[in-house]
């Protein structure tokens, strides 16, 4: 017995809000964005749900309903890219805007310098 979730709102809504996450993501509105990702992500929840079904076993699901759904995986892969590509240029901003602590001050360097490979003098006046 095969799945007829092929015609169901609830995946075809689930396809709309993957268009206006991924159309969020070019806009760069951050609040437009969560306000997607948290409706895409309802959606998905109660798609589960009712493709589970009240036996909670997995249905069988027809080639049509797995191609939209194979699909939808592959464009919601390339939204997770999006945004790790979106957060390593934000990085990269606030980085050349508010920059980190300059690592090598005084102190440091005085400290580096004492730090050696060789034992202190003390143990090879000792030696010899």
């Amino acid at each position: 017995m095969t799945a007829q979730l092929s015609d169901t709102p609830d995946l075809n809504r689930i396809e709309a809000l993957v268009e206006a996450v991924s159309e969020a993501l070019v806009s760069g509105d951050v609040h437009e964005l969560t306000a997607a990702s948290a409706a895409l992500r309802d959606a998905v929840a109660s798609l589960a749900g009712v493709s589970r079904g009240k036996s909670g076993l997995k249905p069988m699901l027809d080639p049509a309903l797995r191609e939209r759904m194979e699909k939808l995986s592959l464009q919601m892969a390339r939204q997770r890219e999006g945004v790790r590509r979106r957060a390593v240029v934000v990085d990269r901003a606030l980085s050349a805007v508010l920059p980190g602590e300059d690592e090598t001050t005084y102190a440091n360097q005085v400290m580096a310098s004492r730090k050696r490979s060789s034992p202190p003098r003390i143990y090879t006046a000792l030696a010899t």
